[in-house]
């Protein structure tokens, strides 16, 4: 409206081209309510994505740490094998000339009636492999199982740190190769889960295994068996060459343990060894992975007891007896990533209210991508074992 060529303002009016009046009400403000309420929205949606994403790093982020640990351990097993793998068995043929005078009598045999009479031939017997410079967590043999798509190295040890690198050797059993049960535990959900399909292992599927001393091949003469975690007689010595692996069952629990068993085919395989003594060091680690059979002091009457000559690792204790927080270690790192993943979010947020926050939000994500990455590493120390 104008007024004597002047524009009149109204209250909560703005003057548009040509004089016109038009009326604008005066901007909304939420209540305390709904802006509270938007809040608490806003931190349930985060923290919803932040548990999304833990589980996203449990299934598949710790496979990047297990393939980096396997790409190290494989380049040490070859450098303590010479840059070769260890000499497949070899046949013998006699081949001298036989000489003979006079008629020969040639007999066909009837190969329905007719068999070859069982070997009383014990097979070679090989020197034991030397480990005494070999520790806890080292490599120790490589592990193939076709049928499952399994090409893994085996580490010395089947502790939770040990078992976050490769399928782990129980210390206080033989080695493959060697005469007795040699038994391994592997990761079956998380860390590669090297063990995640052995539940497809049947009768007459084959699992090589290459140490030091040469190839072994292993033939699976079971179907998988379910046991409770503190089972020790799955891993009792045998007066042959056995294998046995175990892991977790049913998948994502450590309710109980798959149990997988092999006896080894001697014609395809190197010279058998005795067993050695008190195998290689270790590093006072606890043995508390979920894949592998433990001790339980309070296991029910019934429940198998080893003895000196079945027993687990000797240092091994009840993984499932820990708790919450269990690694007091992890507390500081959890807390300095947290920090740092917080601080570079708010970081983020105030320089985006001065300048383009696509660009600052694009240049943020790499290292809160980093932060959260550790972040989740050492809360997955916090959790209970069997989770």
């Amino acid at each position: 409206m104008e007024d004597g060529g002047h524009v009149v303002y109204r209250p909560g009016g703005v003057p548009e081209e040509g004089g016109n009046f038009v009326f604008k009400p005066p901007p909304h403000r939420p209540s305390k309510l709904a802006r509270s309420v938007a809040i608490v929205g806003r931190i349930l949606i985060g923290a919803g994505l932040l548990v999304l994403g833990f589980v996203v790093y449990q299934l598949w982020g710790t496979g990047i740490q297990y393939a980096h640990s396997q790409d190290q351990l494989r380049s040490e097993f070859n450098r303590a094998a010479g840059g070769a793998p260890p000499p497949a068995v070899t046949t013998t043929v006699n081949t001298e000339p036989t000489t003979t005078t006079g008629p020969v009598a040639t007999t066909i045999a009837d190969p329905a009636t007719s068999q070859a009479p069982p070997s009383t031939v014990p097979p070679p017997t090989a020197k034991p492999i030397d480990l005494s410079g070999i520790k806890e967590g080292d490599p120790l043999a490589l592990l193939r199982i076709p049928k499952i798509g399994v090409d893994d190295v085996v580490v010395a040890g089947v502790s939770r740190d040990d078992l976050r690198k490769g399928p782990g050797h129980y210390p206080d059993t033989p080695l493959p190769g060697q005469r007795g049960n040699a038994a391994i535990a592997g990761h079956r959900t998380t860390f590669g889960a090297p063990f995640g399909r052995v539940d497809e292992l049947r009768p007459g599927d084959d699992i090589l295994v290459t140490t030091l001393a040469g190839s072994y091949h292993y033939r699976v003469n079971a179907m998988p068996k379910i046991v409770s975690p503190n089972n020790l007689s799955v891993i009792a010595n045998t007066p042959a060459a056995t294998l046995t692996l175990t892991s977790c069952h049913p998948r994502f629990s450590a309710k109980q343990r798959i149990v997988i068993t092999a006896d080894l085919v001697p014609e395809e395989s190197a010279a058998v060894a005795a067993p050695t003594p008190n195998a290689y060091g270790t590093k006072g680690e606890p043995n508390d992975e979920t894949d592998a059979v433990t001790p339980d002091a309070a296991a029910s009457p019934g429940t198998p007891v080893a003895t000196a000559a079945t027993a687990a690792p000797s240092s091994s204790v009840d993984e499932l007896a820990a708790g919450w927080f269990s690694d007091s270690g992890a507390w500081f790192p959890t807390f300095l990533f947290a920090l740092i993943g917080a601080g570079l979010l708010i970081g983020a947020w105030y320089i985006g209210r001065r300048w383009s926050r696509v660009a600052i939000y694009l240049a943020t994500a790499p290292l809160f991508i980093v932060a959260l990455y550790f972040f989740y590493e050492n809360v997955s120390r916090l959790l209970p074992p069997n989770l």
